[in-house]
């Protein structure tokens, strides 16, 4: 149940509605991270109506990049760019470095502190997870962790899904 709370409290901000559209129950994106952070180097962010794009640098030279999307269906994409000194990682080892990442995070800001819920449950389900293949959490939540090369930059890649009803 905090993992479902832990999604909504990222993309919650309210519904929206008015002008004969229904209103969308997972409300709008709002960023994660702003300039005032002390945490954040730069920060970015846009929305589109349901869709939005954030980008940050953080102090420890990690770069992130939040996707989030859906109305009925809340999509959040984190991609987790790693600094020059930073060599990527065998697969085996892909789901340890995706929990480090949102538990560095976690410990970098209070706001951010329910990250640490999401280190908790990548690490749940290490062991049994491939990269790149869907596994069900608590909550009715869908995780999925990734990499890929992009040139000599590593990225590392964290899809959640989660129906609302």
């Amino acid at each position: 149940m905090f993992l479902a709370a832990t999604l909504a409290l990222v993309f919650l901000a309210g519904c929206t509605g008015g002008g004969g559209q229904r209103a969308c129950p997972a409300g709008t994106p709002m960023p994660i991270g702003s300039d005032t952070m002390a945490a954040v180097v730069a920060h970015h962010f846009e929305r589109h109506g349901q869709e939005s794009v954030e980008e940050f640098a953080l102090v420890d030279g990690w770069r992130v990049e939040l996707y989030q999307s859906g109305c009925d269906l809340i999509r959040q994409e984190f991609r987790f760019g790693a600094p020059d000194t930073v060599a990527a990682r065998p697969a085996e080892e892909l789901f340890a470095v995706a929990a480090e990442r949102f538990r560095k995070m976690a410990g970098l800001s209070p706001a951010w502190a329910p990250f640490s819920q999401w280190a908790d449950a990548i690490e749940s389900v290490a062991t049994e997870a491939r990269p790149g293949v869907p596994v069900e959490l608590p909550g009715h939540i869908r995780l999925r962790v990734e990499d890929y090369h992009l040139g000599p930059e590593w990225w590392i890649v964290v899809v959640l899904e989660q129906r609302i009803e």
